[in-house]
């Protein structure tokens, strides 16, 4: 393999290593269902990126005729988006599993609890590109599912941070070709 195609494909690994960029103004919406044996409770979470850096989000939660349940603006430094998903008033709380494929899709697992009336449920998340996609649990007579429903981003990046992999693409793509021809391959 010469040099030039080994600095490309490692300019591709590191660029694949670099999370998700989200945007400013990009909104999440997340379907959530809560079973108890005799009731059924559905909630709807809307996570708005405020800004990317350090990474603010508003999160409102409502019932599905709009009654708001939960607003509240936050600042997140986590590896994936959202770090903050409130259940029966508490967070859940996560950590990382490792990286599982489902339907052609690498996503990201991790593994935690939520607390419902006092039941600890053991949950299962699933990021996809540092956004979480589901995430499910039960426990005796009582379910979690929620799922990302929507996703809105914006076509272009919204600071010159977001612009870092494709520069970094860019740079390396042009040193391989000078050493390419310095050394006569081209």
């Amino acid at each position: 393999m010469n040099v030039g195609l080994s600095l490309i494909l490692l300019a591709i690994f590191l660029v694949s290593l670099t999370p998700t960029a989200l945007s400013q103004g990009s909104s999440y919406i997340l379907d959530a269902t809560i079973a108890d044996g005799t009731s059924l409770f559905s909630y709807t979470y809307n996570y708005t990126v405020e800004k990317t850096n350090p990474l603010v989000y508003s999160l409102q939660v409502s019932t599905p005729n709009g009654s708001p349940v939960l607003n509240g603006t936050y600042t997140d430094s986590s590896r994936c988006f959202p770090n903050y998903i409130p259940i029966d008033g508490e967070n859940v709380s996560m950590k990382y599993k490792g990286q599982v494929q489902i339907d052609g899709n690498t996503y990201q697992e991790f593994v935690g609890d939520a607390y419902v009336r006092g039941e600890q449920i053991p949950i299962d998340a699933y990021f996809l590109g540092g956004v979480l996609f589901k995430l499910n649990g039960s426990y005796e007579n009582i379910t979690i599912n929620m799922i990302n429903i929507s996703v809105n981003t914006q076509s272009k990046p919204s600071s010159s941070i977001d612009y870092v992999p494709i520069i970094v693409v860019a740079v390396v793509i042009v040193l391989a070709i000078v050493i390419m021809i310095k050394l006569g391959k081209i």
